[in-house]
């Protein structure tokens, strides 16, 4: 009995959505016909001392969904805020929407992912009034005519001597291949090059982030946007955790699971990803010293998680 009310709590807490808050998104319909307008609805449950910051679209949801209006209201008692999006589409295809993210206060929670269709409705009306009474006519016999060849045909009569030049034609291309490989002394086949640790492509990204000089000329949001890509692309390939699909909270609890990375780098990390959010979703500006702190944890983090093996096969290649 007490194992199955742990049971009900447990799916209770998950329905309410991520740390307590509950959010959804909501279409008027999920199948539309061409140019047919709809209302897309992002709710979620408003909590006292709580900041709400909904996504900010410009003219599309998605590629192919247009957004015509674009307002936030309040609904059932004025605990639960909504924004309102009415969006129409002209292209005859299947839309998959993802998750889409809200930040509350440092937390950035998702909705559930949506499906919509749009196509073209015939009318059945219209179907009805087609007079099948003309569709069976009898004619007389027509004298044979000439058709043109089908590729099957052509292929019959002629396929064989089309194989024996392609064959004659590829190893020709083979043979001379062979003979400029030679005269360059070159190899005859391509030696795939080593895979470049993550840590090194990490790095020579930040190295080219920081010559831009981004937040410097006004472009922070810009500069924090490239920045998390990189960290977040380095801990999925150097740890496996599909960081660039996480939000913060679910990356910094894949850390702190894993216990992968020590504390300090697990604060490093909290540093750039907060703040990024921060100018990502609230439009907040940070002072210069902590644009400067960013890229600095972000090299710490780097430099401080990669794999020492790599490291061992990078040196041992450059001395042989």
């Amino acid at each position: 009995m007490i194992k199955n009310i742990n049971y009900l709590v447990l799916f209770v807490v998950l329905s309410f959505g991520f740390e307590g808050y509950s959010q959804k998104a909501v279409l008027d319909t999920n199948q539309i016909e061409i140019g047919d307008q709809i209302y897309l609805k992002i709710q979620v449950e408003i909590e006292t001392g709580k900041t709400i910051r909904f996504p900010e679209y410009e003219d599309y949801l998605i590629p192919d969904i247009e957004i015509l209006e674009n307002f936030i209201d309040t609904i059932n008692t004025g605990k639960t805020l909504q924004q309102n999006l009415l969006i129409s589409s002209f292209e005859d295809s299947t839309f998959h929407i993802a998750p889409i993210e809200i930040l509350i206060d440092k937390d950035t929670v998702r909705t559930n992912p949506l499906i919509l269709r749009v196509g073209l409705n015939i009318d059945s009306a219209l179907i009805s009034k087609i007079d099948t009474s003309q569709l069976i006519k009898i004619h007389d016999i027509k004298k044979p005519i000439q058709t043109p060849w089908t590729f099957k045909e052509f292929w019959q009569e002629y396929g064989n001597l089309i194989s024996i030049v392609l064959f004659v034609l590829l190893l020709a291309t083979i043979v001379i291949y062979y003979i400029i490989r030679k005269r360059k002394n070159k190899p005859i086949f391509k030696v795939p090059k080593p895979k470049i640790p993550a840590h090194i492509t990490a790095l020579k990204q930040l190295d080219k982030l920081k010559e831009k000089k981004l937040w410097q000329k006004g472009k922070t949001k810009q500069y924090y946007t490239r920045l998390t890509y990189i960290v977040r692309n380095y801990i999925e390939k150097r740890f496996d955790i599909p960081a660039l699909e996480y939000i913060t909270s679910q990356t910094l609890t894949a850390f702190e699971t894993s216990k992968s990375i020590d504390n300090e780098a697990i604060e490093k990390l909290k540093q750039i990803l907060y703040v990024a959010d921060f100018v990502k979703f609230a439009k907040n500006e940070p002072l210069a010293h902590e644009n400067d702190l960013s890229m600095k944890n972000a090299y710490s983090f780097v430099n401080t998680t990669k794999k020492e093996k790599e490291i061992l096969q990078i040196d041992n290649s450059i001395i042989n």
